[in-house]
């Protein structure tokens, strides 16, 4: 890494990039931003969501193992953290654009469980 390169390297990228679960990301959300994070229970602290709900055709499920959702952290939160774990590698821009518009209010199916 060159000097210059190294001047670039924002702290907090870093971080991030050294997180791969849950509880390490709400820690660095509380902590590190200082979120309001109160999870106790990670059973009850997130929504698990199904390929089917989002509209993923079968050979895109395959490279998926879950997809978690944070319950909010206020009332009335407008956004959400999702949790996607997949098959080492890159996913697919179409299965990550796929996905997410299934997340998207208006394309998810009613009575499902899941806070809109």
């Amino acid at each position: 890494m060159t000097t210059l390169s190294k001047t670039l390297v924002d702290p907090q990228a870093e971080k991030l990039r050294q997180i791969h679960t849950i509880p390490a990301l709400v820690k660095y959300l509380d902590e590190e931003l200082g979120w309001p994070v109160q999870v106790d229970d990670w059973e009850n602290a997130v929504y698990d969501w199904q390929p089917e709900e989002l509209n993923l055709k079968a050979e895109h499920q395959i490279a998926i193992h879950s997809i978690k959702q944070l319950r909010p952290l206020v009332t009335g939160q407008p956004w959400g953290i999702f949790f996607v774990d997949f098959d080492k590698g890159q996913l697919p821009i179409a299965v990550l654009r796929r996905m997410l518009n299934g997340l998207v209010i208006r394309s998810r199916v009613k009575g499902s469980g899941h806070q809109t």
